[in-house]
This record gives structure tokens, C-alpha cells and sequence, in this order.
């Protein structure tokens, strides 16, 4: 086998380019901990949302897409951390910086049974919430995605070239408030998802 031109090109620079590889995994790192302080600042208003998964590692980017999941340990789920909550999906450093990556959004994701005959009731209850909660908000609200366990889901408004902006020059906070902002806009659906969950057992069964 034959190194190609990029193979000499990596080859002929490789320590500088090792340790570009080196600090980008060292921002990767401190921007997954942006998500880790989001979280402490919607639990000042939710502390009920305790949970926290992120999956923003090379493989999970590669195969799924960059998400973080917001959710409570008591809501039952079929996997340990890929868990029934609100996502932010789309959203790894890798897809806001490239022009071919969806647009980051939210959503409401149920982690069960792709068959599970009663989620589109659980839908139309979710869906039947959405005006006391957004109504102050003009937001594209869908319902449909290709997979039916998304529940509700809409783009963040401010695009993925606004968000990656937020984090340039020490603005990250104006990053964490806009996430932030997002996912306590979703808190509204706490009462029905517990409902659902936890009172009704609605989904899961022990």
C-alpha cells in the first residue's frame, strides 16, 4: 500500500499537528463541561431534572449525532444512558462547525419499543401541552421525525452558526444562558412526562 498525498503531508508535519490534536480534545473536554454547568443552572429552578448523559464523544458523534439528555433518574428507560428526557441533539463542536451537519434542536425522546402501540397517545398528550407551554414562545413545533419515539422536537432558533459564535472570545456564557433557556422552556413538560411515567406507569411496566 501507497501513503497518499495526505499521508505525506500529516507525516511530514506530525508533531504539530499531534498537538493540535492533542488541545482540541482538551476543548472538547471543557466544552462537554458547559453542559455539566447548564445543568446546575436549570436545577436552580428544577432541581427535579437530576439527571444528566452526555454523548458527545467521536463514536457517538459518528453513528447518532452529538447529543445531551436532560432528564430524572426516576423515569424508567430500556437503556442506562441513553434515557426517555429532553435532547439536545446536533449539537458536538464537530457539527456546529460543519456546513453539512443538521441543524442543532430539542426534543422530547422516549427510549422504548420503536412498536410500542401507545405512543402516539403519549404524543397527543404531549402535543395537547404544547400551547400552555410555548405560548409566549414562536418556536416551529413538529411532531414527526423518521424516528416515531421522538415525541416533539423543534430546530433551536439561534443555528448552529450563531451557537458557535456565542463560544468564541469568552462568551460562553451567553452559550450556557441560550441552552439553558431551551431546556427550561421543556421543564413545562415535567408534569405530564411524570404523569405518564411514574403515576401511570403508562409506558413501562416493573
Amino acid at each position: 500500500m501507497k501513503m497518499n498525498k495526505t499521508d505525506s503531508w500529516l507525516i511530514e508535519r506530525w508533531g504539530k499537528v499531534s498537538q493540535l490534536e492533542t488541545n482540541m480534545n482538551a476543548t472538547r473536554e471543557r466544552y462537554n463541561d458547559l453542559f455539566a454547568e447548564i445543568h446546575e443552572s436549570v436545577k436552580q429552578i428544577h432541581p427535579e431534572l437530576d439527571r444528566i448523559d452526555i454523548h458527545l464523544s467521536p463514536i457517538e458523534i459518528q453513528n447518532w449525532g452529538g447529543s445531551v439528555v436532560y432528564s430524572k433518574a426516576v423515569w424508567p428507560s430500556d437503556w442506562a444512558t441513553w434515557r426517555t428526557g429532553f435532547y439536545i441533539s446536533n449539537i458536538s463542536l464537530d457539527e456546529l462547525a460543519s456546513d453539512k451537519s443538521p441543524e442543532p434542536n430539542v426534543s422530547i425522546f422516549f427510549q422504548g419499543s420503536k412498536n410500542d402501540k401507545r405512543i402516539e397517545d403519549m404524543r397527543h398528550r404531549i402535543t395537547r401541552e404544547s400551547p400552555r407551554v410555548f405560548k409566549r414562545h414562536k418556536i416551529n413545533l413538529r411532531y414527526d421525525d423518521e424516528d416515531n419515539r421522538t415525541l416533539l422536537w423543534f430546530q433551536i432558533p439561534e443555528g448552529k452558526k450563531q451557537l458557535l459564535k456565542m463560544l468564541f472570545g469568552g462568551k460562553e456564557k451567553q452559550f450556557e444562558d441560550c441552552i439553558a433557556n431551551h431546556i427550561k422552556l421543556m421543564c413545562g413538560f415535567i408534569p405530564v412526562l411524570d404523569k405518564l411515567l411514574i403515576r401511570e406507569k403508562y409506558i413501562f411496566h416493573a
